[in-house]
């Protein structure tokens, strides 16, 4: 490879010819590039933070299939991907299904759990963390989340702490005086002028039309005289 300076010498164009420009953007080609990429490094384990498949719940009969719901119901309000696994089958086959779809977390729960009001939990590495209560598991999850960056703590430094105000008190509310009201102002009518006599004009009416009937039968009249 030569690392000395590349200098670009422009050729003549043929006569007839122009210069072409290609303009290339590839926003959503460069994502699905990215995540390529990604799935090809991680295998499919993605990280918790970012996987599609959190947190899989596997009642262990139909007994504990109303405590599995309300358990999804809490880590779902909790904003986690979760779902039930409510397929018939042996619990070992419901795990082993859960650990090739590579869920991060795997919550076995049955009448034992519904009783202390745990999980059991393991992960897809068959590592087992053993029985939990279910708000001790969210907090486990919370510790899983990335830190925040040293720009996004610089930014919120001078942040409203209400921790400040705790122990001073509050000032006694004001008294609102309501607005007084104005009524409003009764206009008296005014007084029409009386309208003054004029001329009345006169109607054209039937004194009209035989007028111009007396017309018109004059000139018929003429118009016969004429032809006899």
């Amino acid at each position: 490879m030569d690392y000395e300076d590349f200098t670009w010498h422009e050729n003549r164009l043929k006569p007839g010819f122009r210069r072409p420009v290609i303009v290339h953007r590839a926003i959503l080609g460069s994502v699905e590039r990215f995540m390529a990429i990604l799935i090809e490094h991680l295998g499919g384990k993605w990280p918790f933070w970012l996987s599609p498949r959190q947190i899989i719940i596997l009642p262990i009969s139909e007994k504990a299939v109303d405590y599995c719901e309300s358990v999804y119901l809490y880590l779902h309000r909790a904003g986690y991907e979760v779902t039930v696994d409510r397929s018939n089958g042996q619990i070992n086959k419901k795990v082993r299904n859960a650990q090739l779809a590579q869920w991060n977390y795997i919550l076995v729960a049955g009448e034992d759990e519904m009783r202390t009001g745990t999980v059991d939990v393991r992960t897809r590495d068959m590592e087992r963390h053993g029985k939990m209560r279910v708000n001790s598991f969210v907090d486990l999850l919370e510790a899983l989340n990335p830190k925040k960056s040293g720009c996004y703590e610089k930014m919120y430094q001078k942040v409203y702490n209400p921790e400040e105000f705790k122990d001073v008190p509050m000032p006694e509310p004001e008294e609102i005086k309501e607005p007084v009201k104005k009524e409003p102002v009764k206009k008296e009518p005014k007084e029409k002028a009386p309208k003054k006599d004029q001329p009345k004009k006169e109607k054209k009416g039937k004194p009209a039309k035989e007028e111009e009937a007396k017309v018109e039968a004059a000139v018929e009249a003429k118009v016969e005289a004429a032809v006899e």
